[in-house]
């Protein structure tokens, strides 16, 4: 779902391993979203990759950390986690 002020995107159970490693703010992570999955994982900050606005797809910094389905401030993305349960929220490092 496309948000004013950024991309809100939701990873379900199916599409996560539980023993998925949880992010901590300064985290690079990588943003895939997909008509029935979403998938995080973590990234190299140096790899110079860039978000795509209108898809919400691309590299992020992980800005901070909240609970399952909280808001995060405008112009963030939102990426709720549902096997953490935990909200990040995400600041892109660019822009295409």
């Amino acid at each position: 779902m496309v948000a004013a002020t950024g991309i809100a995107v939701s990873a379900g159970a199916s599409g996560c391993s539980l023993l998925d490693t949880e992010f901590a703010v300064g985290d690079c992570v990588s943003v895939k979203s997909g008509f029935t999955d979403d998938g995080i994982e973590k990234a190299d900050c140096s790899d110079g990759g860039s978000a795509d606005k209108f898809s919400g797809d691309g590299i992020y910094r992980v800005t901070s950390v909240e609970d399952y389905l909280s808001n995060c401030r405008r112009g963030q993305v939102e990426f709720n986690h549902e096997p953490h349960d935990k909200t990040y929220c995400l600041s892109a490092l660019s822009t295409r």
